[in-house]
């Protein structure tokens, strides 16, 4: 069924909304570029003609959906680039001003704001072209119909005539390669100057009164647009697809597993046919009836070929297995690749936005400062560029605010009165990008930082003593610190920064700063795509963990003789000393520490800024991985980025790299992994009851983050033999459990006096009034509803009950 006229006018709009915001930032783009290089050169006038080109083209849309007054500020603005051209009009810094109030107005026009002061704008435009100069005004539509959007105002647009119904047909057309377009049969002086201009040969020119060309003809292009939540979806489904390759991997490795066991099969027939034999012969010496060893000589004989010809067609099936498995991973890593070469888009798509920005904020605040970028060219994925708008955004307002001087500070240091911020992207090693945002103002000031970290309670005047450089600057990312003595719509509240920080570690990235009196700089670093990317697994306490191998330099094994220390800190020394930490310390969980000369295994590890060592128990290897969030219950767990499932159906946890250097940099004294074997002492013990494997290992990494030594038990029998096996302090358990649930075991507890006054949580999805009545009148200490989990809450409600 075809559209109506109304939705067809609706659709455009649409499209016409997202064309402007093209224009729009064109306009702007160029608009800088004449600002800042006044020179006449060639370079100048190719921007003058593309912004006099977009300002041309964003009218002509404008006119196509009846938006006149955009349309009428365009005519305007593009009548005083035309006696640009010409050599009649020069610019001053007052009529930049004006531009960029027009695009201002422009943007406010297509959100429907109310109010917006177009008449003094056209006025302002019309006083700048020359005396001799007229500017015809657009002509009214002959017509109009009324469309509008649910919620918004009512929006005049031209009524539909053959000239658009031709062009809705040809627009839906698959039967033809082109696109035939009437446009309207009268032209004015101004588009008689811009078809001569632009026109391809004599047949495109006209002159003022003259007819146009009917039709213009267009090639159908190879490019179209479509929805981004659809590419996003359709990454995400990519993503399934790498999951299912590796699955597919796991089983066909399985296969081949099962061959191999044949191998010892055939070993132990070749042995018990030696001794049938040797069973026949001594039963005919002795004259034993042979009867029953012939049936059992028969059976066997029958497995034997019942076994060949499992394995012949088990072999048949592994290298059918193998064969599909190539043309899958072929077909799914092509696939990946291609989809992500999709959703990559040059840095210029994010950057291009920012001068206008520094330069409506620089004029805010009295200051003269200029943006440079430089690899805006390199593609990164839109979605990871989104996450970095804000950001990046926040940075650069602390820059103007804080950190670029006022032109007569500058003077007085002997810097040039305009200040400048540059934006440099570029490749890393692997898939990884770099953005530095760089500032030539006065770098940031350590002791008014510690000032208002301690006044705001984010440190103590003994942890400031033993804060070093760096650590400092980092306090600028803490929530709440802000050193502008006055809030304002840019800046005090101490909040941009640690959004800079937050959102760069969600994606997968890291921040860090680098300062001086010369200025100071943001150094971002992040993955070139999300979602899929290579990852270290290491054995950690029999517990398997993926750290991201693009924060991993390099894998080593030394010897506990290498270890030294200093300042109470275990190192190695590389081309600098590098503290050793153990990762099953950091993580809370027991460490059996270093044993005899058995060599210890580590990783080179950089991430937030710093490079420190690892200390695993084992490493088991690379391979690539889909890495999941932990679900809404599980918003933020420390040291935890997400998790990945293995082609067996194991849930293996990614570490949040960031999350360790940030607690390595905050403690003072790093234990030395030899001494970390010992139990603390009083150390309380918890008994986690819960079946999914997912949920029992992320409630396990809470715990024993908190400190607690944890044990885990599958259902409400597995956790009644482990309570007598060795008693516990508390509880937490799931309800909906097989063999026995959690309501059930919270009664046996109750009912045992030597358990009886054990804490139990439960901690559960059923959330109605009678399953919360239900588990308080068998015995529950608290009823947690997982819908509404929180890490900290239940960290709360364990130690109102662990005394």
């Amino acid at each position: 069924m075809g559209l109506t006229g109304e939705e067809f006018l609706a659709q455009l709009l649409e499209t016409f909304k997202e064309e402007a915001q093209e224009h729009l930032q064109t306009i702007a783009s160029g608009l800088m570029v004449l600002e800042q290089n006044g020179t006449q050169t060639d370079e100048y006038n190719k921007v003058i003609e593309q912004v006099f080109r977009e300002t041309h083209s964003l009218k002509g849309a404008a006119r196509a959906v009846g938006l006149r007054e955009i349309e009428t500020l365009c005519q305007q603005q593009e009548s005083v680039f035309s006696e640009v051209k010409k050599g009649n009009l020069t610019f001053t810094p007052d009529s930049f001003d004006l531009f960029h109030d027009v695009i201002h107005a422009v943007e406010q026009l297509l959100a429907q704001e109310k109010g917006v002061k177009t008449t003094d704008l056209i006025k302002k435009l019309k006083t700048l072209l020359p005396k001799t100069s007229t500017v015809p005004i657009p002509p009214q539509p002959p017509s109009s119909a009324t469309i509008s959007e649910p919620g918004s105002p009512v929006i005049q647009a031209p009524k539909i005539n053959n000239s658009i119904k031709s062009f809705t047909q040809d627009l839906y057309s698959e039967q033809s390669k082109e696109k035939t377009i009437q446009y309207p049969n009268t032209i004015t002086e101004s588009e008689s100057l811009n078809q001569k201009e632009y026109g391809t040969g004599s047949k495109q020119t006209a002159s003022v009164g003259e007819k146009l060309p009917s039709p213009i003809t267009t090639k159908a292009g190879s490019t179209i647009k479509i929805s981004s939540d659809r590419l996003v979806t359709l990454f995400a489904r990519a993503d399934d697809l790498m999951g299912a390759r590796l699955a597919v991997s796991q089983r066909s490795s399985s296969i081949r597993g099962l061959l191999q066991n044949f191998l010892a099969w055939r070993w132990a027939w070749t042995q018990i046919t030696t001794d049938i034999e040797h069973l026949r012969t001594g039963a005919e010496a002795t004259g034993f009836h042979l009867a029953e060893i012939e049936h059992l000589a028969e059976f066997l004989e029958y497995n034997h070929d019942f076994v060949q010809v499992l394995e012949k067609e088990l072999t048949l099936i592994s290298r059918a297995a193998a064969r599909d498995h190539y043309l899958l991973d072929t077909a799914t890593t092509e696939l990946i690749d291609e989809i992500k070469q999709v959703i990559l888009v040059p840095a210029s798509s994010l950057l291009e936005m920012y001068p206008r920005v520094a330069r409506d904020l620089s004029r805010e605040y009295g200051k003269f400062v200029d943006i440079t970028i430089s690899g805006a060219e390199i593609e990164i994925d839109r979605r990871i560029l989104e996450e970095l708008k804000d950001p990046i955004l926040h940075i650069i307002r602390n820059s103007i605010d804080h950190g670029i001087e006022s032109p007569e500070i500058r003077k007085e240091k002997g810097k040039p009165e305009r200040g400048e911020i540059k934006i440099i992207v570029s490749h890393l090693r692997g898939h990884q990008a770099e953005i530095r945002i760089s500032d030539n103002g006065r770098g940031l000031e350590h002791e008014t930082i510690l000032s208002n970290a301690i006044s705001r309670g984010i440190i103590t005047k003994e942890e400031a003593g033993e804060l070093l450089p760096d650590q400092i600057s980092r306090l600028i990312f803490r929530s709440g610190l802000s050193t502008s003595k006055t809030i304002s719509n840019v800046s005090g509240r101490g909040l941009g920064l640690a959004i800079v920080l937050e959102k760069t570690e969600h994606i997968g990235g890291s921040v860090k700063v680098e300062t001086g009196p010369d200025g100071t700089t943001f150094v971002l670093t992040l993955p070139l795509s999300l979602a899929t990317f290579r990852g270290i697994k290491v054995i950690v306490c029999r517990h398997p963990f993926f750290l991201p191998l693009r924060s991993i330099e390099r894998v080593i094994r030394i010897k506990p003789d290498n270890l030294k220390t200093i300042e109470n800190r275990t190192v190695i020394e590389e081309d600098e000393p590098l503290a050793v930490v153990s990762l099953a310390h950091i993580l809370g969980l027991q460490d059996s520490g270093l044993t005899g000369e058995k060599p210890l295994n580590l990783l080179i590890t950089s991430a937030a800024g710093i490079r420190f060592c690892l200390l695993v128990d084992e490493i088991a290897g690379a391979q690539e991985i889909v890495v999941k969030n932990l679900g809404p219950q599980l918003k933020r767990v420390r040291h935890i980025s997400g998790a990945s499932v293995t082609g067996d159906g194991i849930v293996i946890p990614v570490i949040n790299c960031e999350d360790l250097a940030a607690t390595i940099t905050g403690m003072p004294h790093l234990p030395q992994p030899a001494l970390m074997q010992d139990e603390p002492a009083g150390q309380r013990s918890i008994l986690v009851t819960e079946d999914s494997i997912t949920s029992r290992m992320l409630l396990k990494n809470i715990l024993e983050g908190a400190g607690y030594r944890v044990e885990t038990a599958v259902d409400g029998v597995d956790a009644l033999i482990k309570l007598k096996q060795k008693p516990v302090d508390l509880v937490v358990s799931d309800v909906d459990m097989p063999r026995m649930n959690g309501f059930v075991l919270t009664e046996k507890i109750r009912d045992d006096p030597a358990f009886a006054e054990i804490p139990v949580i439960l901690v559960t999805s059923l959330d109605s009034r009678e399953d919360r009545e239900h588990g308080i009148t068998v015995g529950a200490s608290a009823y947690i509803v997982k819908s509404s989990f929180d890490q900290s809450n239940l960290l709360e409600v364990i130690s109102r009950h662990i005394l």
